[in-house]
């Protein structure tokens, strides 16, 4: 989890070198940008558990259904989504693997 939240000032950096856009975060006071730290955090974590409770609730009605046409769907949406999360989280791996050899 931390990993991935150190990945959004990755990339927020990234997208701010890619446009040339002004580091106002570096800019900051120290007790300012961990509030906003902070925030963005809380809000990751308000955003997954509401992922969690959506895909629950969907994982219960789904199965509720007894439509197996609905259910041969779901099961092919979740592979999907699992083999998609695995590709970003590689991504996100060898991103970090580079950004490391970048700061050595």
């Amino acid at each position: 989890l931390f990993e991935y939240f150190g990945n959004m000032f990755y990339t927020l950096n990234i997208i701010e070198d890619l446009y040339d856009l002004p580091k106002w975060h570096h800019k900051l006071n120290h007790k300012l940008r961990l509030q906003f730290q902070n925030q963005i955090y809380e809000n990751y974590i308000f955003l997954k558990g509401r992922e969690l409770s959506t895909l629950n609730r969907l994982n219960s009605i789904v199965s509720n259904s007894n439509d197996s046409e609905l259910t041969v769907l779901y099961s092919n949406w979740v592979e999907k989504s699992k083999t998609r999360n695995r590709y970003y989280e590689n991504m996100m791996s060898s991103n970090n693997e580079n950004s490391k050899l970048l700061f050595v």
